[in-house]
């Protein structure tokens, strides 16, 4: 836990007390803003381990708990290739601020920092959105990144998906992209690539010499 805080930025550092229970049991206790804090990490962190072990109180915090994504409108730029804009993810409170794109091939999201516990944070939120990244390291740079492109999102939550097809309209009103690529980007974001937020995507086909493919 004390290796943990100490990874985490500034603003999220908590003081926590941990004590040696009975048998395979230990016993956490912090207060004030670090509790504030705490809870904060606990409600990211909980619903991809499962969450059941927790008390019923705190699961239903974590219910309560939910992704919210906003696109900055204002932020909205033209670029040589297309646009960019300013979206944003945020879980209890916990905020990150990403950099997303549309080129002539993709849609594209991403995040860098010299500071890589912003970067595990960022790729955290991200994975909360229904997006699977890793952080990697910018060769010969100490910086840090994660991205997805628009295979990755179109698997993200709804939230996400709402907020990029607003770009992608956006863009397609101030003539940025190609309205033939961007229908097939808004078709994708609308149906989605999974039939249940978090489960994986399979490809199912037949080879060419009639042997079953998965």
């Amino acid at each position: 836990m004390h290796l943990l805080s100490q990874h985490l930025p500034k603003e999220l550092k908590f003081d926590a007390r941990i004590y040696v229970g009975e048998g395979r049991y230990y016993h956490i206790a912090v207060s004030r803003e670090n509790a504030a804090r705490f809870m904060r990490l606990l409600a990211v962190t909980a619903p991809s381990a499962g969450g059941e072990y927790l008390s019923e109180k705190f699961n239903e915090f974590v219910k309560e708990t939910q992704v919210e994504v906003r696109l900055d409108k204002n932020s909205i730029r033209l670029t040589k290739s297309g646009a960019a804009a300013d979206l944003t993810i945020s879980v209890a409170g916990i905020a990150v601020k990403y950099n997303v794109n549309l080129n002539e091939r993709a849609i594209q999201l991403r995040f860098r920092s010299t500071d890589r516990s912003r970067v595990e944070l960022a790729a955290l939120l991200l994975k909360q959105a229904g997006v699977n990244v890793e952080v990697k390291k910018v060769s010969d740079k100490d910086e840090w990144y994660v991205r997805a492109t628009t295979h990755k999102l179109v698997a993200g939550c709804k939230e996400l998906r709402d907020a990029l097809a607003e770009f992608v309209r956006e863009a397609i009103a101030r003539g940025r992209v190609g309205e033939k690529k961007a229908e097939r980007w808004l078709e994708e974001l609308e149906r989605g690539r999974v039939l249940m937020e978090g489960w994986p995507e399979y490809l199912v086909r037949l080879s060419s010499s009639g042997a079953l493919e998965v």
